[in-house]
């Protein structure tokens, strides 16, 4: 993955590693951004939350720092809009604004859990895993195949399962963005 990445703000749910799903941005300012991923070898762009601003000025200083790494599929333009299939590969952080202004560019590093807290957090992994299965079990509205899906989680491996649990709370989209750069 590259360490510098472009980046477009989404304000409606921070975006998870592993989902995919379209993305509707307004081509102004956004065309450019788009043009020059799609000419990349890896196609790669950051989504990170970022409040809708009042003011509706365009300010990286707003951009959550943790976002997730895109790959773009399918580019349609029309409207005055652009659809592009995003498919989330891993958790990014913006390590150094190079561009502030659109094109928005930034040096990124990947994170990685430290070995330190392995023990700490395997034992929040069985717990959430215990949380959203007992979830499951009172609400009808969930199915067996979820029942299913939630068994190939495992403690060992549990940023799927942080981002699988953030996906299904309906805590506001700030809240779920801090949780997110924990």
């Amino acid at each position: 993955l590259p360490d510098r990445l472009y980046i477009i703000p989404i304000s409606n749910k921070p975006y998870f590693p592993a989902q995919v799903q379209p993305i509707i941005v307004d081509e102004d300012p956004w065309l450019t951004t788009i043009e020059r991923v799609s000419k990349t070898h890896h196609k790669c762009i950051a989504l990170c939350w970022a409040p809708e601003p009042a003011d509706h000025l365009l300010v990286a200083d707003r951009f959550a720092r943790m976002g997730c790494v895109v790959r773009i599929h399918n580019v349609v333009r029309g409207e005055g809009k652009i659809q592009f299939i995003a498919q989330g590969i891993r958790r990014v952080w913006i390590h150094q604004w190079l561009h502030r202004q659109p094109p928005l560019l930034a040096n990124v590093t990947y994170p990685s859990p430290r070995q330190e807290d392995a023990q700490e957090v395997k034992a929040y992994a069985i717990a959430i895993i215990d949380s959203i299965k007992e979830l499951v079990s009172i609400n009808p509205l969930y199915s067996e195949e979820l029942r299913n899906y939630l068994d190939r989680f495992s403690p060992n491996e549990p940023s799927p399962l942080t981002d699988f649990a953030a996906g299904l709370t309906t805590a506001e989209t700030h809240r779920q963005s801090v949780a997110l750069e924990k």
